[in-house]
């Protein structure tokens, strides 16, 4: 793609071709100087139909958008060139809305040229009107601005970035490089890869298993487990289940195969015909190219078109009425995301694989070398220590049955045994028994069938070279009934570590009332002192390299002993973690089995607890403030009050990381200064520097160094306007309770997740967040729609900055009347003195210097908490709250 041709008409394409390649050129069409030009590897037409498509361009700009067309996958690509060096509002404008238009009236876009906007500096933030309306048309469109470096460099000039690329997906192109300009050119050339995976074309008729469970349970019922395990062990005893359950269920299974319409699910044989019959009076019409022919096909289209409209609405209201949901939600995640495939995966040797076996196999081999060996020797010893142990586990029929219904309910995918959530649920009452017996022979063996100590992974594309078998993390799947007395195990022990204080309060992970929510509000509100009192913070991110992979053992092993687990239970968990294996899937095919040399195991309900006893005295060993979620973990202190305490602490983690063989991955720890007078000290983890940062994703929530919350507020309008924008093109009949369910569902989470930690006092801000709920309310009706307030009531919402307020207030009510698990008397003060009319909990008003804490959430409610009523403030339970404050504030929810 090439701006600035300088091509005309007196300049042929065989002056300027390229052996291999097709030229697609656009000149300008008066004067010299522009011009556009697309050259294509004459191999893409093999794959691809190529055409030209419009782009509508405001004067004084040029285009060319090129389409390619398979039949399954379509890419539209667009070279644009705009000439003028001066913001003009009102063509910069028109720009921006083409591309936005053009990204939601194709699938896959990639725009790219020279805009010639060095006043604009990406990414680009809502710093002006003249930013915010270029950004809402960049969020509408659901683009990404990929270049991130300078392209044009001219001697006695600054750096600017003129050169832009958007992508609708920004993983379309990878391994972005910024090579030397042409000629006398002084725009770099931007080289990248683009990369197309075009799915399988689907089936069109799916094998259904259709089970008799009453058959099933008839079987069952009749075996007499006790004397089949009479004299077996516990591998035994799994074989004879597993045969048993799995001839049962094969004997009472026949399939039946369908036909499906792939994605279009409204469409019945009345409108099959329909559509036959429309092609037929097409071939009518070829036979004998008449007038009223071609009237009488045009018309019965545009009735097959009505139906066609009628039926889909039609399908969608009725999944929205329905009574179980699951139907409705399934049906959205169809239309909203599409099923990722693995492509053949490229080999150590750069050639590409030839089949899924090869894929499975590399990509095993990637897994297994996230793995590390364990080097033996004395161990430090542990900073933890226990007054009591706990040896044993308490096994019954009752908690085994209550377990397996919860399990049930989950509705997981089944492991290496192939037994379903379904079988479980259909035959509960039947294999409660021999699943007792398994499991209590199990734990006082402290032997686990080997099938139990395997795993299927199924790898997930990330981000970034969809052909590299690093970019693909593994979800691995195990053994639904090891996950039984997995469950058993994990609820008595947390709760014995719990009481005993082996997990520390700073852990926010996998823990009942914990949440990121939690960790950041502790964190948040010692940031916002700290920085009212003018007193600086350094916060440090540091991040573990593979953790849950690289656990080793028998370290995990020393330290459950030293936190109080103990014999039977420490030995059952020895067998639980040893000799564990995994093979990978791919399609239909899976790779060798390979062995797990170390870590927790990944898809099982232990590993994270066991994780969270593995980290546990981190915090026991620094001196600085310390925030953990599982592997998250930061850490922060005044770098003028204590100005070598942090570095220290980095020292003291790095140690510990050797000691216990779980490194650091320096690449990706930071350092986050905050506060005007901070120091700004450099830190380093063994000799090497840290890198410094402006704002960090932590938790979900974006941290900025002067801890205001503008980056954050745009990055999730983007997201919600992202999830707007596959809606609108998923659902152009949507009707209004459809609607409603996706944007409470999809849209509304994106917008509110961790809404007591931050606040939009700006204006901008406000109108950011408040235009995207505008723009949720207006799917179901287009163009011609009720005003935006009687949108609000017609779906019983209320206005964000209400719904905002509303939060706050009930994360108030939690913390004070201790339902959240943080300490109240660090965020609020009560106001003892009686003399003041109201309620027992009124707040008492804190003193603040800086908007920062003007802004936190015991600042931001005082006021509006103060004025409840008191019969609100006093609810029993946090649903009785909700319901009486709405009351209160006439919120119709």
């Amino acid at each position: 793609m090439l701006t600035e041709t300088w091509l005309s008409l007196n300049i042929p394409d065989s002056l300027i071709s390229l052996k291999g390649y097709s030229l697609y050129r656009k000149d300008r069409d008066n004067g010299r100087g522009g011009g556009i030009c697309i050259f294509v590897d004459e191999e893409i037409s093999t794959t691809f139909q190529i055409s030209i498509i419009p782009f509508d361009t405001p004067t004084g700009c040029e285009s060319l958008a090129v389409n390619f067309l398979s039949s399954n996958f379509s890419l539209s690509i667009c070279c644009i060139y705009r000439p003028f060096f001066v913001p003009i509002p009102d063509m910069d404008f028109s720009l921006f809305n083409s591309i936005k238009n053009f990204s939601l009236s194709n699938k896959n876009v990639i725009t790219a040229g020279d805009f010639n906007m060095s006043y604009l500096s990406w990414p680009l933030q809502p710093h002006s009107p003249y930013n915010e309306i270029i950004l809402d048309s960049i969020h509408e469109g659901n683009l990404t601005q990929l270049v991130t470096e300078p392209t044009r460099i001219r001697q006695n000039q600054t750096p600017s970035q003129t050169d832009l690329i958007f992508a609708n997906d920004p993983d379309l192109l990878t391994k972005i490089e910024y090579l030397p300009p042409f000629g006398k050119s002084d725009h770099l050339v931007i080289s990248s890869n683009l990369q197309i995976y075009i799915n399988p074309t689907k089936k069109l008729v799916k094998k259904i298993k259709h089970t008799n469970y009453g058959n099933v349970r008839r079987d069952l019922a009749n075996f007499n487990w006790n004397s089949m395990f009479q004299t077996a062990n516990t591998c035994e005893m799994w074989e004879v289940f597993q045969s048993k359950l799995s001839a049962s269920v094969n004997n009472h299974t026949y399939v039946k195969e369908i036909k499906l319409i792939p994605n279009k699910p409204w469409i019945d044989n009345r409108l099959l015909q329909l559509i036959k019959h429309k092609r037929q009076l097409w071939a009518r019409y070829k036979n004998n190219s008449s007038e009223d022919r071609y009237r009488e096909h045009r018309i019965f289209s545009n009735h097959v078109t009505t139906e066609l409209k009628k039926a889909r609405q039609l399908f969608e209201n009725n999944l929205t009425e329905t009574e179980s949901p699951k139907k409705f939600y399934k049906y959205i995640r169809s239309m909203l995301s599409t099923k990722v495939g693995i492509p053949l995966l490229r080999k150590p040797d750069g050639s590409l694989c030839t089949s899924n076996q090869q894929t499975a196999d590399i990509l095993a081999d990637e897994f297994y070398h996230n793995y590390s060996k364990e080097t033996f020797g004395p161990f430090i010893q542990s900073s933890i220590h226990h007054k009591n142990f706990l040896s044993t586990i308490s096994i019954t029929e009752e908690n085994i049955k209550a377990t397996l219904e919860e399990i049930a309910r989950r509705k997981s995918a089944p492991g290496p045994d192939n037994i379903t959530c379904q079988l479980i649920a259909a035959c509960l009452d039947e294999i409660v028994y021999p699943i007792y017996l398994i499991a209590k022979s199990s734990f006082e063996e402290s032997i686990l069938p080997s099938q139990w100590l395997t795993a299927n992974v199924t790898p997930i594309y990330k981000k970034g070279d969809k052909f590299s078998p690093k970019n693909y993390r593994q979800i691995s799947l195990t053994c639904i009934i090891c996950k039984v007395l997995e469950t058993i195990i994990f609820k008595q022990m947390l709760t014995f570590l719990l009481n005993e204080k082996m997990i520390p309060d700073c852990q926010h992970g996998f823990l009942p009332g914990r949440s990121p929510i939690s960790n950041m509000l502790i964190c948040v509100n010692d940031w916002t002192l700290a920085l009212d009192s003018n007193q600086p913070i350094d916060i440090a991110y540091l991040d573990f390299s593979k953790a849950f992979d690289r656990v080793p053992r028998e370290r995990l092993l020393f330290k459950l002993n030293c936190a109080g687990i103990k014999d039977n239970l420490l030995n059952w968990i020895r067998a639980f973690l040893t000799n564990r294996s995994f093979r990978v899937r791919v399609g239909s095919d899976f790779s060798q089995s390979k062995s797990v040399l170390s870590g927790v195991p990944q898809g099982s309900i232990l590993g994270p607890l066991l994780f969270l006893v593995f980290t546990s005295d981190i915090p026991t060993q620094i001196q600085s403030n310390i925030a953990m979620f599982a592997d998250d973990i930061k850490i922060y202190s005044n770098p003028i009050t204590y100005p070598n305490q942090l570095q220290k602490d980095l020292q003291t983690i790095r140690h510990w990381s050797d000691a216990w063989l779980l490194p650091l991955n320096e690449e990706k720890c930071a350092i986050l200064h905050m506060g005007k007078n901070n120091p700004t000290r450099n830190y380093s983890i063994n000799e090497t520097a840290i890198k410094v940062i402006t704002e960090q994703v932590d938790l979900g929530i974006t941290i900025t160094s002067d801890l205001t919350w503008s980056s954050h507020i745009t990055k999730i309008c983007h997201r919600a306007n992202k999830m707007l924008y596959l809606i609108n093109k998923a659902f152009q009949l949507i009707s209004t309770n459809s609607a409603k369910k996706i944007y409470t569902t999809y849209i509304q989470p994106i917008l509110e997740f961790g809404g007591p930690i931050w606040n939009c006092d700006r204006i901008s801000d406000r109108n950011r967040l408040e235009l995207t709920l505008r723009r949720a309310t207006r799917l179901p009706y287009g163009n011609i729609r009720p005003p935006f307030e009687e949108r609000l009531r017609a779906w019983k919402l209320t206005t964000f900055a209400q719904r905002k307020q509303r939060g706050d207030i009930i994360m108030t009510f939690k913390i004070l009347t201790g339902r959240f698990p943080i300490q109240a008397a660090d965020f609020f003060q009560v106001n003892q003195d009686t003399r003041f009319r109201g309620h027992s909990l009124k707040l008492k008003k804190e003193t603040f210097k800086t908007t920062v804490r003007q802004n936190f959430l015991s600042n931001r409610v005082f006021q509006i908490w103060n004025n409840l009523p008191e019969q609100v403030v006093n609810a029993q339970s946090t649903n009785i709250f909700k319901n009486r404050y709405d009351q209160h504030a006439n919120l119709h929810l």
